[in-house]
């Protein structure tokens, strides 16, 4: 049963290689992310989440890896997740902070 389950969570571990390696390619190359602050907030939160799959299939594959450079590897891509989370949440407050002071303007005229 254990087998089967490490199995299981291999294949899915995987197929999210792919797609999440995929959406931040695919985001970088068909849109204009760039041009808003949501947009790069994406970009560094998908990319991210893409390293941290990619780091793990890389680190099940290469587990006698020198642990220094291992927990040095986990520590810059914890914070490039820490970065992009924050970064998306500091867009979204400013997006509704500015939406709340437009709606003030607009019932005031």
């Amino acid at each position: 049963m254990v087998t089967i389950i490490a199995l299981l969570n291999l294949i899915i571990l995987h197929v999210l290689v792919v797609t999440a390696t995929a959406f931040p390619i695919l985001y970088a190359a068909r849109s204009n992310w760039r041009q808003t602050r949501a947009g790069q907030a994406q970009m560094v939160s998908t990319f991210a989440l893409a390293l941290l799959v990619d780091v793990s299939v890389a680190g099940h594959y290469l587990h006698h890896v020198n642990p220094l450079v291992g927990a040095a590897i986990t520590f810059g891509v914890l914070l490039l997740i820490l970065v992009g989370t924050v970064y998306k949440l500091v867009v979204l407050l400013c997006a509704q902070h500015r939406s709340r002071i437009e709606s003030a303007r607009s019932a005031a005229e």
